[in-house]
């Protein structure tokens, strides 16, 4: 092979042997820091106390639910009850070969006192009457269905409560006050004490809102003293600062040290800068 420029075997077999070099460092390089990547911890974006929090906020949320559920969606009634069985079969006897009775109606009172022992509509109405195999009340249905439309949320309602407060729920006339197995633990991770400046269960600082500066003034915490004024750099008859309040419902009170102050002029914070 002829070639127009001199020594270029030479040159270029130098070249590869110096590219060859280089990357043979680099593959050595990142085989090392593929190792000790291997070897060290994870990182804090894998915290395996944050997976685990989350997983309880999760079946917090779930059992909640699942309460709400039992509260909401009651136990059925009796058929036989709310279809007035009483009153088709009263004086009437059911018989057999050979003129056996059969005690039907006994029959049917044992199941129906044994499996819906509790008032109509799941034991939520307690003036609407009770299940009964022996029930003659054709007007049953009908004062259920008035009583389920005349239902009420008290004010404040167990149904709208907070996860703390469904820890202690009890569901009092219904049929079965349970509190579910295994509900405090969860709740303990996130209402208990927590560690100073971390979230409970994870090695994270806490989330900060900063409600202090951003909040209204009715939601600011006793004494609701509103937060410090920004100077816009505009003066008002030359010697009067203008100052932006960050609360909602706060305002300046327009002096020569400005304050902010809610609108009635109370519960001033302190001078601006």
């Amino acid at each position: 092979m002829v070639s127009f420029i001199p020594n270029l075997d030479k040159i270029f077999c130098k070249k590869s042997l110096k590219s060859l070099a280089l990357t043979a460092i680099m593959l050595s390089s990142l085989g090392l820091s593929l190792n000790s990547a291997s070897a060290s911890s994870v990182g804090p974006g894998c915290d395996p106390a944050f997976m685990d929090a989350m997983k309880q906020k999760a079946w917090m949320e779930a059992q909640r639910e699942i309460m709400i559920a039992q509260t909401t969606i009651a136990k059925p009634d009796s058929v036989f009850s709310l279809g007035c069985f009483g009153h088709f079969t009263s004086g009437f006897s059911i018989g057999f070969g050979n003129g056996n009775n059969y005690n039907y109606s006994g029959l049917v009172n044992s199941y129906v006192s044994s499996a819906f022992n509790h008032t109509y509509g799941g034991g939520h109405y307690g003036g609407a009457g009770n299940n009964s195999g022996s029930n003659t009340n054709c007007t049953a249905m009908q004062n259920l269905w008035n009583a389920a439309r005349k239902a009420d949320l008290d004010q404040p309602s167990a149904l709208l409560g907070t996860l703390n407060e469904f820890s202690t729920y009890n569901r009092g006339s219904f049929p079965t006050p349970y509190t579910p197995t295994g509900f405090a633990a969860p709740l303990a991770t996130f209402y208990g004490a927590k560690a100073a400046g971390k979230s409970v269960g994870a090695n994270f600082d806490d989330m900060n809102l900063f409600a202090g500066v951003t909040a209204p003034q009715s939601q600011l915490a006793a004494p609701k003293t509103c937060a410090k004024g920004i100077a816009t750099g505009v003066l008002f008859d030359t010697d009067r600062p203008e100052i932006i309040c960050p609360n909602p419902g706060c305002v300046s009170d327009g002096t020569k040290t400005p304050k902010c102050c809610d609108y009635s002029a109370g519960n001033c914070s302190a001078t601006y800068p």
